[in-house]
């Protein structure tokens, strides 16, 4: 079966679900995405969320199912936006979580999404589920993939 434009699980349709949900998010650097999915634990961070955040679809052939997620919006209208959330802090480690699919979706949601997923509850999520390293991943801020590569090598 051919995946078309048109197609919901299309590449260019996934973007466009995401951009209308939770709007353009800037740029996650590599070394922060890292850290999410090794925290994860290969779950949503959805309190009670059994979906793994990849899924064999066929043998042998894995797809992500889940996406990050910001505890404060990336732009002004989007779930959670705070205006006193400096810009270096929306893509950090500390505003971020990830999701699966249908939670992504419902925790950024135009119309709920903001009412049911306060800043607090997305918080309480973070820190449940990632337990104690959450907090020392925190206070690195910033770290690009050379530094974060350093900082690994010297934990091991």
């Amino acid at each position: 079966m051919r995946v078309g434009p048109d197609d919901p699980s299309s590449p260019d349709a996934r973007a466009e679900q995401e951009t209308s949900v939770a709007g353009t998010r800037k740029n996650i650097n590599a070394a922060t995405e890292a850290a999410l999915w090794a925290l994860s634990n290969g779950r949503c961070y959805a309190p009670g969320c059994p979906c793994p955040v990849v899924m064999e679809i066929r043998r042998g052939v894995y797809r992500k199912n889940a996406q990050i997620a910001h505890i404060y919006g990336v732009r002004d209208g989007a779930a959670r936006y705070d205006a006193g959330v400096p810009d270096d802090e929306r893509d950090a480690f500390i505003n971020l979580l990830l999701l699966c699919l249908p939670h992504h979706g419902e925790v950024d949601d135009k119309k709920t999404g903001e009412l049911l997923y306060p800043p607090d509850v997305l918080r309480a999520w973070k820190v449940a589920h990632e337990g104690t390293d959450g907090p020392a991943l925190a206070t690195l801020g910033r770290v690009d993939e050379d530094r974060i590569g350093d900082l690994l090598a010297e934990a091991f």
